[in-house]
């Protein structure tokens, strides 16, 4: 398709539900926070349009307010598929059009995507996108240990030593600083410990991570106000 600059209008077809959640109110179109801007298909498609990927950096404030995205999702309208009710692959179907400025149209639709049923995600997959959201967070020698240690946990047969890596230490206050990267980290270092305890017993690894000022060593860049809020918003089933 070449520049960028000849599309003068691009619509996305999507779903009932995509269209209400993601492509209907005002906002969608001037995100001002991560929240709204991660549930925006029109900023979505001209950040990967743009940028030919999404990471973690993909909704930093800076980039929010980027004159030449807002610009761009002007030109984007989101409209119903109603032939998508019923997908044909294993993911909810999306399609987007591009006009050019010759009154050329170039569509493309995508009805089945890796890591939904039937396709599961490759290991290099993973780890490249792992990396993409790390980013500059890690040093490349940090980043490849915690890998190797997640790849692990499926082999190993010791939960308490697997979880070790994972474990919940405390840290002074202000160490580190606050993501949402490490929120979801932490919750999920906290997941892991209490399935543990329930593959294993309760004495295999021990919960000590209660009314503690702490940080999970595989999200070490959380605050600790971060990290009892994970521990707060918890499914009731995993709560002793």
């Amino acid at each position: 398709m070449g520049d960028l600059d000849r599309i003068v209008a691009v619509e996305i077809a999507t779903t009932r539900r995509g269209l209400q959640q993601a492509g209907t109110d005002r906002e969608k179109w001037t995100p001002d926070n991560r929240a709204t801007a991660d549930h925006s298909l029109p900023y979505i498609a001209a950040r990967a349009m743009f940028d030919g990927n999404l990471t973690n950096d993909s909704y930093a404030p800076e980039k929010l307010r980027e004159p030449r995205i807002l610009a761009f999702m002007r030109k984007i309208t989101v409209v119903e598929d109603s032939a998508f009710a019923t997908p044909p692959g294993n993911a909810p179907s999306t399609r987007i059009t591009a006009t050019l400025d010759d009154g050329r149209r170039i569509a493309r639709q995508v009805d089945n995507m890796p890591s939904f049923p039937g396709q599961p995600i490759s290991r290099s997959d993973v780890e490249r996108k792992f990396r993409d959201n790390v980013g500059k967070r890690w040093s490349a020698e940090r980043t490849a240990a915690i890998l190797q240690a997640l790849w692990a946990l499926s082999a190993c047969r010791m939960c308490a030593g697997c979880s070790g890596s994972l474990r919940c230490r405390r840290e002074a206050p202000g160490h580190c600083k606050r993501t949402a990267s490490a929120r979801y980290a932490s919750y999920g270092a906290v997941l892991f410990r209490r399935s543990a305890r329930r593959e294993c017993g309760s004495d295999a690894v021990p919960d000590n991570t209660r009314g503690r000022r702490h940080s999970c060593i595989a999200s070490s860049l959380c605050d600790p106000r971060d990290q009892r809020m994970a521990l707060a918003r918890r499914p009731r089933s995993f709560r002793r």
